[in-house]
C-alpha cells in the first residue's frame, strides 16, 4: 500500500466518456423517427445499444471485483503474504509524522555539534585564555570562552582569489601562534584521510595570500609557526616562512618510497593519518617514517565514469593501481628517520625486523621520543627510547599477550619532569590489567616499572582525554558506570586509583570532551540518549567545574521532536544461554518496536537484525540518533534488533578475545540465538527474518547465513562485505587471524565458500562499490562466481561504479538507503517467496 492519494475517480469504461458535469455519459445520441417502422427500429437499436453497454457494464464491475479481490485475499501460494505500510508520512492512531528517509535527509531529527578546535598557543593555565578557533557566518574566527567579548578575524569568506582566479577553500589550519593559515584547495581525495591539493599561506596581519606548492599530499605546521613540512612526489621538504627559503630533506621519493607520508595500509590501519612526520618541540628536529613498498603487490581498480566536469566520458576506464598488502604477503618496509634543520643532518633507525610495524612516536621532551612497534600479527609491543641525534636506541618496554592481540593505538601522553626531580622525562599510557584497559603512569624511560591510575572491570576509552602538567591530574572518559555509556572522570597522578566523577553518574549519559590547551576549559558534548548539548566548563577548581554557557542546545530539535511519532529503543541484556565453559554469555543489545506496537497480535512482525561486530568495536551505546533504524521500524512495521555478540568492545579481554584465529564464529552463533530468542515470541513472523550489515557487517550477514543455512534467518542484505580474510589487508587481517601458513584452518573456516548454505534462505541481497579500495570488489565477485556455479536465483546484486568503500559517488549512499528499506520491505511483504524456485 502507497501514501494515500487524492482521489481522481475511475477511468471511464467506454471512449466516450465525459467528465465534464452536465455533458452527455455517451457521445452517441438518436432522435425519434416519425413513422411505425421506423419507430420499432428505433426501439430495437435502442435496445440493442442498452443490451451492449449493460453487458460491458457488468463485465467491468467484474473486472474490478477481481482485481480487488486478487490485491485484497491471499492466493493459497501467498496465505502469509502481509501488505505493508511504506512511506506512510503520519500515523493514523494519533496524527504525528513518521520517521523517512526523506525526514532524516532534511535534517529536522538531526543534533547539531559546532564545531571548536581549542589552539595550543599557551604553556601554563595561568595564560589559558580558552582560545580557540571557529567558523561563523563564513568567517574563520578565534575566540575565548573566557573573554567572549574576544574575537579575532583569521579570514572572511569560503573563497579566495589569487591572481584573478578564486578558489573554494576545502580546509582551514591555523598555525600555533595564529598569524599564519594554510587554505587547501582543489582538493582530490587519495585515500580515507589523504588528499592530493594545492596548498596556499595566508599571512592573517596582512591578509596577503601566496602560494606554497601546488599537488601536495601532506602539509604540516612546526610548532614555532615559523617552518611548514609538506610532501611532494613522496618526498619531504621543510619550508621556511620568514626566510622564504625551502629544504628538501629527501630525495629517495618515488612510485614505491613515501617520506614523510602515510602509504594506503599505513594510512588506513595503522597511522589513522596521512602524516607520517612528528615535530620536535622547539621545531629543531623533525622525525619521519621512510616507507619502502617496494616489496607489496598491487592491486588494480578501473575508474569507469570518472572525469573532469564537462569533458565526455573517456572510451577507456582510468586504471589505477595501488599497493596493498594481503594477508600473508610482503608489508612495505620501515624505517624511521630524523632530520635537524640546524645541522641539515638525517640519522636512520632500521627496526629488529623488517615485517614490523611503527604504530606510534611521540616527543618526550625535546632531545628523545618513543617508537612502539610491533610485529605484524600484533602478538607483541616494544617501545623504543630513540634520541634525535642517534645515539639511543633502547628498549623501554617489552607488552606480550599471546591469547589475544596488540591493539594499535595513539594513546601515549608525555609527562614532564618535575623541576624537582631533573631529567626524568615520563609518559601515560594505556594497558590490559587482568583483563580491561587501564591508565598507567611511567615516571622514566629507562624502566617498565609502572604506576598503575585506574582499576576495576571497566575501561578506559581512548587513553587520555586532557592532562593538566602543572596540577598533575589525567582527565578520562571510561565506561566505569556502563559499558555503552561514557562518563567524565579524572584522578591525580599523586594519587593513583582515586578516581573522580566530573559528569553525573546517577543519571544515563554518553560524553565527550575536548580540553584548552592548559586544560582549564573543556568543551564537554553530551551525546545522549536525550537530545545533545554542548557546554563550556571552567576547571579552575577541578572539584566544582563552573559551567560558563552553552554552545549548542539543539533548540530546533527539541522543538521538531514533538511534531514526530518515533518509536523507542529500548536497550536490553540478553542471556543466550552457556558458552562451552558453561558460564552465561550475555549481550549488549538495543530494539526499537514499530509505531502502535501491539504484542497481542500473532505471526505479525517481521524482525530486522543489524550488526557491524568487527573485533573491539561497539554498536550498542546511548547515543542519540534517528535514521535508518527508526525509518526500517516506522516504514516497514518491523522490529529492528542490533546486537553486539562476543569479539566486540568495552567488556573485557574475555568477551573479546576468543574470537582471535576464528573470525566471525562465535559472532554468528550468537546472531542465530538472538534471532531464535525473537523468532519464539508469538508476535513475530519467524518467516519475516532479516539480517543486514557493512563492511564487517557486511561479511557477518552472509556467514551466519552459511551456518543458519536458511533455519532461522530468511532474508540477507551485505554491503561491501569481505568474503574471503586472504582478500583483505595484512595488518588489520594478521592482527585477528595469524599468518595464514600458520591458521590455514581458520582462514579456511572463517570464509564464505559455501553458498549452498546460504541461499537455503529465502534471498539475499548485495550491494558493493566497483571503487572500493578497501574491501576490493574481488570480495563480491567471489561470491557472485559462487552463485553463479551453482546456478543460484534467489539472489540480487547492485553495484555503483568509482563509489569508494562508504559508497557515496554521485550520491549513491542515498540510493544504497532507498534500495536497502525497499527491498526490505519486499521481503517482509512476502514478494520474494517460491520464486527462485521457478
Amino acid at each position: 500500500m502507497v501514501e494515500d492519494q487524492p482521489q481522481t475517480g475511475y477511468s471511464s469504461i467506454t471512449s466516450g466518456r465525459r467528465d465534464i458535469e452536465g455533458e452527455p455519459m455517451f457521445s452517441s445520441e438518436f432522435t425519434a423517427p416519425k413513422g411505425f417502422l421506423e419507430s420499432i427500429l428505433f426501439q430495437f437499436n435502442r435496445l440493442k445499444y442498452v443490451l451492449i453497454y449493460t453487458l460491458i457494464l457488468v463485465y467491468g464491475i467484474s473486472l474490478l471485483f477481481a482485481i480487488i479481490n486478487k490485491l485484497t485475499i491471499p492466493s493459497e501460494t501467498a496465505k502469509h503474504k502481509k501488505i505493508l505500510t511504506f512511506n506512510e508520512s503520519v500515523n493514523p492512531a494519533n496524527g504525528l509524522k513518521k520517521v523517512s528517509f526523506d525526514v532524516v535527509r532534511s535534517g529536522d531529527l538531526k543534533p547539531n555539534y559546532k564545531p571548536l578546535q581549542w589552539l595550543s598557543v599557551v604553556d601554563g593555565p595561568s595564560e589559558d585564555k580558552g582560545l580557540y578557533s571557529t567558523m561563523d557566518d563564513n568567517k574563520y574566527l578565534i575566540k575565548s570562552v573566557l573573554d567572549t567579548e574576544y574575537e579575532q578575524l583569521l579570514f572572511d569568506g569560503k573563497n579566495f582569489t589569487f591572481e584573478g582566479s578564486e578558489f573554494k577553500i576545502d580546509d582551514f589550519k591555523s598555525s600555533p601562534d595564529l598569524k599564519f593559515a594554510l587554505l587547501r584547495t582543489n582538493s582530490k581525495r587519495l585515500w580515507r584521510h589523504s588528499y592530493h591539493a594545492d596548498y596556499y599561506i595566508l599571512n592573517v596581519s596582512t591578509q596577503k595570500i601566496d602560494l606554497l606548492v601546488k599537488n601536495l599530499t601532506m602539509v604540516a605546521f612546526s610548532p614555532d609557526s615559523q617552518k611548514i613540512a609538506y610532501v611532494l612526489n613522496n618526498d619531504l621538504y621543510v619550508f621556511d616562512i620568514f626566510k622564504n627559503s625551502t629544504q628538501r630533506v629527501t630525495e629517495s621519493g618515488s612510485e614505491n618510497v613515501f617520506n614523510g607520508k602515510a602509504d594506503w595500509v599505513y594510512e588506513e590501519e595503522i597511522l589513522e593519518s596521512d602524516q607520517a612526520v612528528w615535530w620536535s618541540p622547539s621545531s629543531d628536529h623533525i622525525t619521519f617514517l621512510k616507507i619502502d613498498e617496494t616489496k607489496v603487490d598491487e592491486f588494480s581498480i578501473n575508474y569507469y565514469v570518472q572525469q573532469d566536469a564537462g569533458k565526455q566520458i573517456p572510451s577507456y576506464p582510468d586504471l589505477k593501481t595501488i599497493k596493498y598488502p594481503k594477508s600473508g604477503t610482503p608489508n612495505p618496509i620501515v624505517d624511521i628517520k630524523v632530520f635537524s634543520l640546524k645541522s641539515k643532518d638525517t640519522v636512520t633507525y632500521k627496526l629488529d625486523e623488517p615485517t614490523q610495524l611503527i604504530n606510534e612516536i611521540v616527543y618526550l621532551g625535546d632531545k628523545k621520543f618513543i617508537a612502539k612497534v610491533t610485529d605484524r600479527t600484533a602478538t607483541y609491543l616494544k617501545v623504543f627510547v630513540m634520541d634525535v641525534d642517534g645515539s639511543e636506541k633502547t628498549l623501554q618496554r617489552l607488552q606480550f599477550d599471546e591469547e589475544e592481540w596488540i591493539e594499535l593505538t595513539h594513546y601515549t601522553t608525555h609527562v614532564p619532569a618535575l623541576k624537582t626531580n631533573e631529567g626524568a622525562d615520563g609518559y601515560i599510557d594505556v594497558i590490559p590489567i587482568d583483563g580491561f584497559n587501564h591508565l598507567v603512569y611511567y615516571p622514566n624511560l629507562s624502566s617498565d616499572n609502572h604506576i598503575q591510575l585506574t582499576s576495576g572491570d571497566w575501561e578506559v576509552v581512548n587513553g587520555v582525554t586532557s592532562f593538566d602538567k602543572q596540577k598533575r591530574i589525567v582527565w578520562f572518559i571510561s565506561t566505569k558506570k556502563s559499558s555503552i555509556e561514557r562518563h567524565l572522570y579524572y584522578v591525580s597522578l599523586d594519587e593513583p586509583l582515586k578516581i573522580h566523577e566530573v559528569t553525573d553518574v546517577s543519571s544515563d549519559g554518553y560524553y565527550a570532551a575536548s580540553f584548552s590547551s592548559g586544560s582549564r576549559f573543556a568543551l564537554l558534548n553530551y551525546m545522549g540518549p536525550n537530545i545533545p548539548y554542548q557546554k563550556v566548563l571552567d576547571f579552575k577548581n577541578q572539584d566544582e567545574a563552573k559551567t560558563l554557557y552553552y554552545l549548542e542546545e539543539n533548540k530546533k530539535l527539541k522543538e521538531n521532536l514533538p511534531l514526530y511519532d518515533i518509536p523507542e529503543k529500548k536497550f536490553k541484556k540478553i542471556n543466550i544461554g552457556p558458552d562451552a565453559n558453561g558460564a552465561d554469555i550475555v549481550l549488549n543489545s538495543f530494539e526499537i518496536l514499530p509505531n502502535n506496537f501491539n504484542p497481542k497480535l500473532k505471526n505479525h512482525y517481521p524482525v530486522f537484525f543489524f550488526g557491524y561486530n568487527g573485533p573491539n568495536s561497539q554498536q550498542v551505546n546511548k547515543i542519540f540518533s534517528i535514521g535508518l533504524n527508526q525509518v526500517i521500524a516506522s516504514q516497514l512495521n518491523a522490529i529492528f534488533v542490533c546486537v553486539d555478540t562476543r569479539g566486540t568492545g568495552f567488556l573485557g579481554k574475555k568477551h573479546r578475545s576468543l574470537v582471535r584465529d576464528n573470525l566471525g564464529q562465535h559472532e554468528s552463533d550468537d546472531f542465530i540465538k538472538v534471532a531464535k530468542h525473537y523468532s519464539a515470541k508469538s508476535y513475530v513472523d519467524s518467516e519475516k527474518t532479516l539480517i543486514y550489515g557493512w563492511s564487517y557487517g557486511g561479511f557477518m550477514s552472509l556467514f551466519t547465513l552459511q551456518k543458519d543455512q536458511g533455519e532461522t534467518f530468511k532474508y540477507a542484505i551485505s554491503v561491501a562485505p569481505v568474503t574471503n580474510w586472504l582478500l583483505y589487508d595484512s595488518v588489520y587481517t594478521e592482527r585477528y587471524m595469524s599468518l595464514p601458513e600458520k591458521n590455514s584452518a581458520g582462514y579456511k573456516n572463517s570464509s564464505i565458500n559455501n553458498v549452498e548454505n546460504i541461499f537455503k534462505a529465502q534471498r539475499v541481497l548485495l550491494m558493493h562499490g566497483l571503487g572500493d579500495d578497501n574491501v576490493h570488489f574481488q570480495n563480491a565477485a567471489n561470491l557472485i562466481d559462487q552463485a553463479v556455479v551453482k546456478k543460484v536465483k534467489n539472489f540480487d546484486v547492485k553495484v555503483f561504479p568509482d563509489s569508494d568503500h562508504s559508497i557515496s559517488y554521485h550520491g549513491a549512499y542515498d540510493i544504497v538507503m532507498d534500495q536497502l528499506i525497499s527491498w526490505a520491505g519486499q521481503a517482509f511483504n512476502g514478494d520474494f517467496e517460491g520464486r527462485w524456485e521457478y
